[in-house]
């Protein structure tokens, strides 16, 4: 069941968390927040409140990413990170506003 899974996150982290930023954003937790919200379709209520509670308006959240890219060679899955973060980023503010936050 876990690999069917994570076959279907459209960012294929496995949360080995090898990946580390200078800033302190929690790469693992944005795309483990990102890929759940996406699998399951979650919208509105619970979504933004979970990451309401984890992520927004912390130092840790993706819109908080600085493109300096020095996390960009630490994934073993050869994820382009600053470009997932992006994705992250965009896929929050073009929906916050449809879900209330």
């Amino acid at each position: 069941m876990r690999k069917y899974l994570f076959d279907q996150f459209e960012i294929p982290c496995t949360q080995c968390n090898l990946c580390s930023c200078p800033h302190y954003i929690a790469i693992r937790d944005n795309f483990t927040i990102y890929n759940t919200t996406k699998l399951f379709n979650i919208t509105g209520g619970i979504h933004d409140k979970n990451y309401d509670l984890m992520l927004r308006n912390s130092w840790q959240e993706a819109d908080l990413c600085l493109n300096c890219g020095k996390c960009d060679n630490m994934c073993p899955q050869g994820i382009d990170i600053p470009t997932a973060l992006r994705k992250v980023k965009r896929y929050y503010a073009q929906n916050s506003a449809a879900w209330g936050a």
